[in-house]
């Protein structure tokens, strides 16, 4: 009878140990959602840490951890302490996709990584290797969820990078200045790039026609808020990826101009 005793009072002690760490680890998360709103984003990052360590099983705390070590990142900074921003932010939404595959969050905050990478990056094969891989996790959103709207938008967008970073490199490798107008020189060139490039470029003019059709529909599936707001976390830590392209560039590929000259 002892024993029993004995034994319901640690599970109870554990019952209610469990419970104050979950207690705290929401303290933790507003508080870090507080100081990363007052862009403190080394104490939220703490605070946040601090959240997942006592409950390792809250998604939101490791989702707002991964959010603030991404926000901290800057493009095309090769800083180690840059390049280990990004490595934190890509190891925390990937272990919030081990349990939950299918969370849009961490799938959109991926894909936004990568391709936030792939701008800051001179050589064109390691671009174009980051943007495909920025694609994948893209088609993997769609997959999670198909009524994602930005997905497409974001997959043209990709597809518009690919092909203005070769035609630029191709007017540069042939001696032509940014501001010189006219078609490519060599045709021997242009007819490489239209057969490295048409099948890119449909299938961003076929993105970008599936986004606006979604968007004339109306607005599809929201993400979950963040507390205190009704800014989500995947624009927190995608924030600017839809404005990296201007509504000029839409009606550009969309008029047909993504042309070979």
């Amino acid at each position: 009878m002892k024993s029993k005793i004995v034994i319901l009072g640690i599970g109870l002690l554990l019952v209610f140990g469990t419970g104050c760490d979950k207690l705290r680890s929401r303290d933790k998360i507003n508080r870090g959602i507080a100081a990363y709103k007052g862009a403190k984003y080394a104490d939220a990052v703490e605070l946040f840490k601090q959240a997942v360590a006592l409950d390792a099983s809250n998604v939101n705390g490791r989702l707002y951890l991964a959010t603030a070590y991404m926000s901290q990142y800057i493009p095309g900074a090769e800083s180690p302490e840059n390049m280990q921003l990004a490595k934190q932010a890509k190891e925390e939404f990937s272990k919030v996709l081990e349990s939950h595959p299918k969370d849009t969050t961490a799938l959109a905050s991926l894909a936004s990584l990568c391709y936030q990478q792939a701008q800051g990056m001179p050589d064109l094969d390691a671009k174009i290797k980051k943007l495909d891989e920025a694609k994948e996790w893209y088609l993997k959103l769609i997959d999670a969820d198909p009524q994602s709207k930005e997905a497409f938008y974001s997959l043209a967008v990709i597809d518009w990078v690919k092909w203005y970073a070769a035609w630029m490199k191709a007017r540069a490798d042939l001696g032509m200045k940014s501001e010189e107008s006219g078609p490519l020189k060599d045709k021997k060139v242009k007819a490489d790039l239209k057969e490295r490039y048409s099948a890119v470029i449909e299938d961003g003019i076929k993105n970008l026609d599936q986004a606006l059709k979604m968007r004339a529909r109306g607005p599809g599936r929201q993400p979950r808020p963040i507390q205190e707001g009704r800014r989500s976390r995947r624009q927190l830590g995608a924030e600017g990826l839809r404005h990296q392209e201007t509504e000029s560039r839409q009606s550009r590929v969309h008029a047909g101009r993504w042309n070979y000259y």
